[in-house]
């Protein structure tokens, strides 16, 4: 009987000790966390094995207790799938916008890069991994880029988007390549043609501009990404890869029409 009364006592010690904790925000990043890193799989069963386990032999799933004192204590459940969606969906990550006649959605420069920006300074686990060139403080360079998939056997899709250089090693990580549009056309078709002009006057409309972030002066920068080819198309000049030798070989000798390119960087 003492030992019941005991294991209740703590019992109901231990969810009064955690009971702020279970309503703290702390818990819900946690289960965001979880549900979102493990996208690929199921949240509730990543849920109750993390407060419980199989048992093989009889099976049944049986609780992972704390012992305190000799005494099971039976930790308290994750938030419910339910719960973290209903949280998700009531942040704001800006308004994609479906393109007139066409398959496919854009987001504004200007909206994304206020995002991205007001993230990385407001979360101060961020903000300090952030990295600044030439020590300007606060001035954010965004990479800019538009790349050609296939999406069926018939189909194509262009994906443009931006990353930040302020990340430092972090831009290699897929979690921050921040999308701008998604398109099924070619990269190279008069729709994104017309959409890319609508970007970069934006992005020329942000540079040279001091911008009031989180109550940060911040001052941003563009530069172009992606592959030979796109660049060149971007900047409305002559495709070099069919007559002119690589821009970044050094030519040493020319035969019969054709090149030898040596020592490629």
């Amino acid at each position: 009987m003492s030992g019941y009364k005991r294991g209740r006592y703590l019992q109901e010690t231990f969810g009064k000790a955690i009971k702020d904790f279970l309503s703290s925000p702390e818990i819900l990043n946690q289960a965001v966390a979880i549900k979102y890193q493990n996208y690929l799989s199921n949240f509730n069963l990543v849920c109750k094995t993390h407060i419980s386990f199989f048992n093989a032999e009889n099976d049944v799933w049986v609780p992972r207790n704390v012992k305190c004192l000799g005494i099971d204590l039976r930790l308290p459940l994750a938030i419910s799938d339910k719960n973290v969606d209903n949280y998700i969906n009531t942040l704001n990550i800006g308004h994609c916008n479906q393109i007139p006649n066409t398959p496919g959605v854009s987001r504004t420069i200007t909206g994304l890069v206020f995002m991205v920006i007001d993230l990385h300074v407001r979360v101060s686990r961020l903000a300090n991994r952030l990295v600044w060139f030439n020590e300007l403080e606060n001035n954010f360079i965004f990479q800019f880029s538009d790349d050609g998939a296939p999406e069926t056997s018939q189909v194509t899709m262009s994906i443009g988007s931006l990353t930040m250089w302020n990340l430092g090693d972090r831009v290699r990580s897929r979690d921050c390549q921040y999308l701008i549009h998604c398109v099924s056309l070619q990269e190279k078709h008069l729709v994104l043609e017309n959409l890319w002009r609508q970007h970069t006057d934006e992005m020329a409309l942000l540079e040279g501009n001091i911008l009031t972030i989180n109550g940060k002066q911040c001052t941003v920068e563009f530069q172009p990404s992606a592959d030979m080819s796109w660049q060149i198309w971007a900047n409305n000049e002559v495709n070099q890869t069919a007559t002119h030798p690589s821009p970044y070989a050094n030519v040493l000798e020319q035969d019969g029409g054709n090149f030898a390119r040596l020592n490629e960087i």
